[in-house]
């Protein structure tokens, strides 16, 4: 399968997933209580979110860094020791940072009061599945078979819409959080078998080599860094905001603007840039300028991809977000977002490579500069600018992100060529 063939076949069911998406944020609206829906919000955005950027440990970028390091076609993944004691050690790792989340959520729902223990548990289980299941998705990155993680994704989110709705309206049973925790954990457990499946050519159980888990903990405690405080980064202008009591429609639309469309559409572009990473990566160590040229001219394609999507499909979901035009400052706060669209997308192309080259500890401090940078702008512009503000901070910091990465990424050009 061509470039362009798994492109489509990503856009397809990109496309599809965000419409499930969609829907379920409706039937959280339609079936949830206000109660019962602040609490889902407070568990999933004040709780697990944080848990999850902790817990991450860096193994969905171990194993595609591994995987593209290697050369796959002349081993048996099954039976080849190196391979199946790294599956292994990176599964065990996995298994203990279950175990370190439970910790942290019993934590946290005692500070948060969150008296709904059954729910926490099983919306955290859900999620650290999807979580698991990444280390799927980091196979079909560096194997160049992302599409078919985004066709199992969205198998998995049709069967929970398809859930959700069937026993909501066809069977009348009364629903709650845990009934949703339930609902989720079958989704997403459907998806990770079904990944697993998928990529079992790729992978086999062996011994635990503690050795790889000492010789990668400075990785490990700087890709947890490095989440943590991503995660960070864009949880502090929705935090801003608030704390400066911004007006509640320029509040709305926002979120809308920044969470539901843009980083909606530039979804599709992060999902193959993976490919196009390792692709470029390769080609840069054998000294292929073809291949290299090629990855650039997919890398531009998917740039290209990302303002045109933003623009067809960008208004649509404002209208089925917003059909009132309640939020109205969403269409304006979007404008100002797309031009640093490509920017964005390129930051991620940028921090792929710069992965595969074990650049973490640089790629943590550019992560710390830019949180440290981001808010004090934010405490500069949002009382001045309101919402706006927001907007300007995030194009701003879009703009050094780039220009401290590409510094980073040229650096490891030169040593290569």
């Amino acid at each position: 399968m061509n470039f362009a063939t798994k492109t489509l076949v990503q856009l397809t069911t990109r496309g599809a997933t965000l419409v499930l998406g969609l829907l379920t944020s409706k039937w959280l609206i339609t079936f949830l209580s206000p109660g019962q829906y602040r609490e889902y919000s407070l568990i999933t955005d004040f709780l697990t979110g944080w848990i999850i950027a902790i817990i991450t440990f860096g193994i969905p970028q171990f194993i595609y860094r591994f995987y593209s390091n290697s050369d796959l076609d002349k081993l048996n993944l099954k039976t080849s020791e190196k391979f199946t004691q790294y599956w292994s050690t990176m599964m065990f790792l996995r298994g203990i940072s279950f175990l370190v989340g439970i910790f942290l959520m019993f934590v946290g729902l005692y500070f948060l009061k969150i008296d709904n223990f059954t729910a926490a548990i099983l919306v955290f289980t859900a999620q650290f599945i999807m979580i698991a299941d990444q280390s799927f998705r980091s196979i079909t990155d560096a194997t160049g078979r992302s599409h078919l993680y985004g066709i199992t994704d969205f198998v998995a989110k049709f069967l929970i819409v398809f859930l959700l709705y069937f026993i909501s309206y066809l069977m009348k049973i009364t629903v709650d959080l845990a009934f949703l925790g339930i609902i989720l954990i079958i989704g997403n457990l459907f998806s990770f078998i079904l990944d697993s499946i998928l990529n079992s050519k790729f992978f086999g159980f062996g011994k635990i080599n503690f050795t790889i888990l000492k010789e990668s903990f400075p990785s490990i405690f700087q890709f947890t860094l490095i989440s943590l405080l991503s995660f960070l980064y864009i949880a502090s202008f929705p935090a801003t905001l608030n704390y400066f009591q911004v007006d509640n429609i320029e509040y709305g639309s926002f979120v809308n603007a920044y969470f539901r469309i843009f980083f909606a559409v530039t979804t599709f572009a992060t999902i193959l840039i993976p490919n196009v990473a390792t692709a470029f990566k390769k080609s840069l160590e054998t000294k292929n300028k073809t291949q290299l040229y090629r990855s650039v001219q997919k890398l531009l394609f998917i740039i290209l991809g990302s303002y045109l999507i933003c623009i067809f499909a960008g208004p649509v979901i404002i209208y089925l977000i917003d059909s009132g035009t309640k939020y109205y400052f969403t269409f304006n706060y979007l404008l100002y977002l797309t031009p640093v669209m490509g920017i964005y997308v390129l930051n991620y192309f940028i921090f792929s490579v710069t992965t595969l080259f074990h650049k973490e500890k640089n790629d943590l401090l550019i992560v710390i500069l830019l949180l440290f940078f981001s808010i004090l702008l934010q405490f500069i512009l949002i009382p001045t600018f309101g919402a706006f503000g927001a907007v300007l901070v995030f194009n701003i910091t879009m703009v050094l992100d780039f220009i401290l990465k590409f510094r980073l990424f040229y650096s490891v050009y030169k040593s290569k060529i």
